[in-house]
């Protein structure tokens, strides 16, 4: 299995997400952040993220990872996973992931953790990346995208969109389950150039706000990697 992983000259961190939209989000919102100087350029190029699938196979996808040539060389670790509805639980199946793979567990979401005598650091998130009181907000990567849309009217478009969707579902009774996602992709549908995109699309063809401060622990983490 590990036959198909590859770990780039330049990587010195190695992030692992839950899927392929987030892999993709990542990988254009730290473009947006090289592109905006040469040394930026430079420390966000020795960052590889990869999709490893559900959140499931998060232990098992790590630990074929560590068999991969280089792993031992890398300076960093990290995960990047929605909370769905349980943040608290997302964080232990986390730590647990670390654990189960001889690696350090971070107390707590974006907090880089050290390696013991200079080993491989360790850090996650979890989105969207907020927080509420003393704990992180319950959501996924379709929760963050509604809220760092770039488009100026894009706080109307989605109340609009909301109200369309509940009247979809009163007049044809049924219910909608991932509300989140539906809100998003009708957002998408009706506004060129996002017609037909998927999240990494409309993120390489600027649908989000990058600059947002709702990425703000994000970017913190980033950068605390590179530094």
């Amino acid at each position: 299995m590990s036959e198909n992983k590859k770990i780039n000259s330049k990587t010195k961190h190695l992030i692992l997400c839950e899927g392929r939209d987030e892999k993709l989000f990542f990988i254009w919102f730290l473009d947006y952040f090289k592109n905006k100087s040469s040394s930026d350029y430079d420390k966000y190029n020795e960052i590889q993220i990869e999709d490893i699938g559900g959140n499931a196979d998060f232990v098992k996808q790590l630990s074929v990872w560590k068999l991969v040539s280089d792993f031992e060389n890398l300076k960093t670790v990290g995960i990047i996973r929605d909370a769905e509805t349980d943040s608290s639980g997302a964080l232990q199946s986390i730590q647990h992931c670390f654990s189960c793979n001889d690696l350090p567990q971070p107390q707590d979401c974006f907090e880089l953790t050290e390696g013991e005598d200079g080993g491989i650091r360790t850090v996650f998130g979890i989105l969207p990346g907020t927080k509420t009181g003393s704990k992180w907000d319950n959501g996924t990567l379709e929760d963050l995208c509604l809220k760092i849309l770039k488009d100026p009217q894009s706080s109307e478009k989605i109340i609009s969109i909301s109200k369309y969707l509940d009247q979809a579902q009163n007049d044809f009774k049924y219910k909608i389950n991932h509300m989140h996602k539906a809100k998003l992709h009708t957002y998408f549908s009706s506004n060129e150039p996002f017609i037909g995109s998927k999240i990494g699309e409309a993120a390489k063809r600027g649908a989000f706000n990058f600059e947002s401060d709702i990425l703000i622990n994000f970017k913190k983490m980033f950068d605390d990697m590179v530094k």
